[in-house]
């Protein structure tokens, strides 16, 4: 609530200036009090748009955190994996072409999570050279691997 409060409060303050919101262009103010409560409260968040050095390090630290609870998840479920894998599934493994399949996907995976690990260090250290369009299509690779694990988990195809 205190983060909230202090972003409710530099909006204000912005407001009063007159000075855009972050990732918001300057726009002649409406008449109409609910548009131009709408055109206030659509501010778009973008790491690239980001003109003050505060918002650069509030998104870093989102960031980080962010990719801390990803991680502590991912180990819970690589372990609950593991057990699996040892504890009913050694026998399976020579004849589950299906599960092969699935877990070089969950390889893949993981290897995807620590590239983020290298990403996010790049971002902490303002180096970035790749687009916001490389990132976009990035992002869907997770989204691809989970649907094929999860294909390979519940349809059992070979």
């Amino acid at each position: 609530w205190a983060a909230r409060l202090d972003a409710a409060r530099r909006l204000e303050s912005r407001e009063r200036k007159g000075s855009p919101t972050l990732g918001q262009r300057p726009c002649a103010p409406s008449s109409n009090p609910t548009r131009a409560a709408a055109a206030r409260s659509s501010i778009d968040f973008d790491f690239d748009e980001a003109a003050d050095p505060i918002g650069q390090d509030r998104f870093k630290t989102m960031e980080r955190k962010l990719l801390a609870i990803m991680t502590i998840g991912a180990v819970g479920t690589v372990l609950t994996g593991l057990w699996l894998l040892v504890g009913w599934w050694a026998a399976a493994l020579p004849q589950a072409g299906w599960l092969h399949v699935k877990l070089t996907a969950v390889i893949a995976l993981i290897a995807y999570h620590l590239w983020l690990w290298k990403v996010v260090r790049v971002f902490a250290a303002d180096a970035n050279r790749r687009s916001d369009r490389f990132y976009r299509i990035m992002n869907e690779v997770p989204a691809i691997l989970l649907i094929a694990i999860v294909i390979m988990a519940m349809v059992k195809p070979f």
